[in-house]
């Protein structure tokens, strides 16, 4: 038996003698606890005859699908394909198909490893990257939706603003708020961007308390005809198939966005206390995303101040904390707000989100200064492992730092006040 792969299918034909055509087709074909699964549809030439969705091992539904078919032909169809042959044949493609899908959608490589390393592509630099997955994450209403449409915005567009971009289309997965509610979200943003008409080139799946599964179907077939999308979905949690610890859940998630798109971008939760470092739910979750980002936020009247902090890079650098600021308007009578503005923030802008700051070379040398009253080169080294030379290019070039007194060679130096 000669099986036909086409775009994640499988199929096999009988020829009549009158030149119509019997065809077994397989599709939604997957592995699981419990065996191998697959929708079977036979038809005659196009005209589906019998189909159903089971578990491919059981005889007894292949011996059912068949029947259904067979008495669905004509009388000399029936004549010349006997039920026997039909059953033989179902019971043949069923049995080489997950053998045969597999060989089709793998492949083993040797590479050649001589020559120049290609360098990483970012669709968004520095937090995504082509061909991988990124989860953005924080506590319930941090600014987690905002933040990813304005970075779909910025694909979608090509807009430079805030991040390097290759320009893409993009399918934003919905699956939390409302029609209305993204809609009014995505013109804020695209008003604030200067962003005009469609030109913003986001695609918005509204799917409000559906479940990822239930628009597999539909995802995969944009995704065939928009081949250069970028996934984004909002978000993990209401992904619908079952508890967020399990990890059985968060591999599935996970090997549905791989599946589905080339490169991702999804908003996950942590808990609602702060310090958390990694989404909510299963390590896999951790395991699975190439690129994590915790997202933390501050009000400052009404300005939503947020701070992008890559906990998880497997290709590339940390790079350090961004901070972005989205003005609002003043609430009017009815105690709607809208947004003005998204910029850079500026420098000790959010006290809050400053603090999370990772201190640099120089931060660390001027708050060890600060905790001894004075310090040498040397003992700066010594303690905060940055390089001497470093450290002496610091404290000569900090005016906050002066020398406080000399002992033979070494010089100490103590903070101005």
């Amino acid at each position: 038996m000669e099986l036909t792969y086409s775009n994640n299918s499988v199929s096999w034909s009988y020829q009549f003698q009158s030149g119509d055509k019997l065809i077994f087709l397989a599709t939604e074909c997957r592995r699981e606890r419990t065996g191998y699964h697959a929708r079977i549809a036979i038809l005659k030439n196009d005209k589906p005859l019998a189909y159903d969705t089971f578990n491919t091992a059981r005889r007894e539904e292949r011996t059912r699908l068949a029947k259904q078919a067979f008495n669905s032909l004509t009388s000399t169809n029936q004549a010349e394909y006997k039920l026997i042959n039909l059953n033989a044949d179902l019971d043949m493609f069923c049995l080489q198909l997950p053998t045969f899908l597999e060989e089709q959608q793998f492949t083993v490589d040797l590479f050649n490893v001589d020559g120049r390393i290609d360098d990483l592509n970012f669709i968004l630099t520095p937090y995504i990257l082509e061909g991988a997955g990124t989860i953005l994450f924080s506590p319930p209403g941090s600014g987690k939706t905002y933040c990813g449409m304005t970075m779909a915005v910025s694909i979608g567009a090509g807009l430079q603003d805030f991040w390097q971009i290759q320009k893409h289309p993009i399918l934003y997965i919905n699956l939390e708020r409302s029609r209305d509610s993204m809609k009014r979200r995505l013109q804020m943003i695209c008003n604030a961007l200067n962003v005009k008409g469609h030109n913003h080139n986001v695609y918005m799946l509204n799917a409000r308390g559906k479940s990822v599964s239930t628009i597999h179907k539909f995802t995969k077939k944009f995704i065939d005809g928009h081949p250069e999308a970028i996934g984004f979905l909002d978000s993990i949690s209401r992904s619908g198939y079952g508890s967020m610890i399990d990890d059985d859940v968060a591999n599935k998630i996970i090997d549905v966005l791989n599946e589905l798109f080339k490169t991702w971008f999804a908003i996950g939760h942590t808990n609602r206390a702060k310090g958390s470092d990694h989404v909510f739910g299963s390590q896999m979750f951790d395991a699975g995303e190439d690129i994590g980002i915790l997202l933390s936020s501050e009000h400052r009247n009404n300005t939503l101040g947020i701070s992008l902090d890559v906990k998880k890079s497997n290709d590339t650098n940390f790079p350090p904390m961004q901070f972005l600021a989205y003005e609002f308007s003043d609430p009017d009578d009815d105690g709607n707000s809208v947004l003005l503005d998204i910029r850079k923030a500026r420098e000790f802008e959010f006290p809050e989100l400053s603090a999370l700051k990772e201190p640099g070379n120089a931060d660390k040398v001027r708050n060890y200064i600060s905790l001894m009253g004075e310090a040498t080169v040397s003992m700066i080294a010594e303690n905060t492992g940055i390089v001497r030379s470093h450290v002496y290019r610091y404290l000569t070039r900090d005016n906050d730092i002066i020398v406080s007194r000399k002992t033979g060679r070494e010089v100490w130096y103590k903070p101005l006040s």
